[in-house]
């Protein structure tokens, strides 16, 4: 079978462009799941100077890939350590396939996988390079991809837990045994079956992608020529390093690769953004051999091309806030893909959420918009709103959810107008409790009515009212407010 590794920096270089092949991304959600299904992927793939299929999907949200190749032999073992009587060995291959796009790689020195990755220097190369590392024994069991990336000193791994560790052999025994080895899994050092299954956390493996199962054992035990144990232990990846999904099948004499990334890029990962574009290259092999870096590489760049890709719908801010029992929600988005609409959802107590209302979308747009929607609510209490923001095709997703607190006044009061004396304007509050017809009228000194400031329904809540005295000459004037039985008289002056 074909044995390559990932590619050399030159691939970058601008000089180069004119070897581009591109893959025009299509719009789609494809099953992650290593099969490539009638009708589920982009009808415009490419099949490379290698052999191999490569096609490219885009959702809105995540970025799917797919690779298929032909290859005889499936090749899952890694880290095979057997033990003939006196010695521990470790034998095994494992299939690969590398992806490596460009975060601004530049030089011409011809580098190649001896620089990238088993010399610390790339030479007069410089810049970064977006590395997804697939691997039939460790990722493709559970789903995940060794995401790593490549900088003028070494390559390197992304923030986080990496999905395995190896059983290496330490002093001449596995390190997972050895009392002394730098990796020594204590956890391990015990004759039940809860040590073996540890080094499988997601319990996922099926026949022929097991870890190969030996006898378990603690220091004291002696072994026999033939035993076998796990080559890895596997652990669920953690931050940057959870971040590239995919999914690998073998059948039928090929392989079938899926992988999933979000449009989000980090320092260390590459960004999907629609309309713009991103070179790369990739390599099939075997781990196997001293120089299985160097059994050939495609030196052709590729390219993704974005600009007919799907935006998402990005919901950037979601605000709710209350007043006289009415609240008041706003929320704005940077980009909008196939968007029908929001229904918002109110949510009291220990009640489920309901749907009180719904607000148009504007389709796929890539302007920022703005939309608002008010609760006219009868009960004080705390409330928790959400949005489900659905597309035309009927999926949807629920955004984040907002509390806010709806406080009414408990009786009818009338307050101090602010400020007294005052010229030309003044604020004068008042409450209610309960939804009523509300008067507010000023009357001058000989009690002869002004003006009437307030004369209307009012739901409870608590309000505010300006009275502009520009028009009357200065002097002692009273503000009275009446509201079924209750009645209240306060007292204003006026100086000019």
């Amino acid at each position: 079978m074909k044995k390559l590794f990932f590619l050399f920096a030159v691939l970058f270089a601008f000089q180069m462009l004119n070897a581009q092949t591109t893959i025009t991304v299509g719009a789609g959600t494809p099953t992650l799941d290593g099969v490539l299904s009638p009708g589920e992927w982009n009808a415009t793939s490419i099949t490379t100077s290698t052999g191999v299929t490569l096609n490219a999907m885009a959702d809105g949200q995540y970025l799917y890939m797919a690779a298929h190749w032909t290859d005889t032999t499936e090749s899952i073992y890694k880290n095979k350590l057997s033990f003939d009587g006196s010695t521990w060995t470790k034998t095994g291959d494992e299939d690969r396939i590398a992806f490596f796009f460009d975060m601004g790689l530049t030089g011409t020195d011809g580098a190649n996988c001896a620089t990238f990755c088993h010399i610390p220097v790339m030479s007069t190369t410089s810049g970064k390079a977006d590395l997804w590392h697939w691997k039939a024994v460790r990722s493709n069991p559970m789903g995940y991809v060794d995401d790593n990336y490549v900088d003028s000193l070494n390559r390197q791994g992304d923030t986080g837990t990496s999905a395995a560790a190896d059983n290496l052999l330490v002093n001449g025994r596995p390190s997972y045994m050895s009392t002394n080895g730098a990796t020594v899994n204590p956890d391990f050092l015990a004759i039940d079956d809860a040590a073996y299954n540890g080094f499988d956390p997601f319990k996922t493996f099926v026949l022929p992608h097991v870890l190969e199962r030996a006898i378990t054992f603690d220091t004291l035990v002696t072994f026999t020529a033939g035993n076998y144990i796990p080559g890895y232990r596997l652990r669920i990846p953690t931050d940057d390093r959870a971040s590239v999904m995919a999914a690998g099948k073998w059948e039928s004499g090929a392989w079938t690769v899926e992988f999933m990334k979000p449009y989000d890029g980090t320092a260390n990962d590459f960004a999907v953004v629609p309309g713009s574009s991103v070179n790369f290259t990739y390599e099939i092999f075997d781990n196997e051999g001293a120089t299985h870096w160097q059994n050939g590489f495609d030196a052709t760049i590729l390219t993704l091309d974005f600009s007919a890709i799907p935006v998402p719908v990005e919901l950037i801010s979601f605000n709710a806030n209350s007043n006289n029992g009415i609240v008041n929600l706003q929320w704005a988005t940077a980009t909008e893909l196939n968007n029908q609409g929001f229904e918002v959802q109110r949510k009291f107590g220990s009640n489920n959420f309901v749907t009180i209302g719904s607000v148009s979308g504007h389709g796929t747009t890539t302007s920022p918009n703005q939309y608002a929607f008010t609760d006219k609510l009868l009960n004080a209490g705390k409330y928790i709103y959400r949005l489900k923001q659905i597309d035309f095709d009927g999926s949807f997703a629920y955004s984040s959810e907002v509390n806010v607190d709806v406080n009414f006044a408990s009786k009818y009061s009338l307050e101090q107008n602010y400020p007294n004396p005052f010229n030309p304007s003044t604020k004068i509050s008042f409450s209610v409790p309960q939804s009523s017809f509300v008067s507010i009228d000023v009357y001058n000194s000989i009690g002869q009515k002004i003006t009437t400031l307030v004369n209307e329904q009012m739901n409870a809540g608590n309000y505010s009212v300006n009275f502009n005295a520009a028009n009357i000459t200065s002097g002692i004037y009273f503000y009275k407010m009446t509201s079924g039985n209750f009645t209240e008289i306060r007292k204003m002056i006026l100086v000019k």
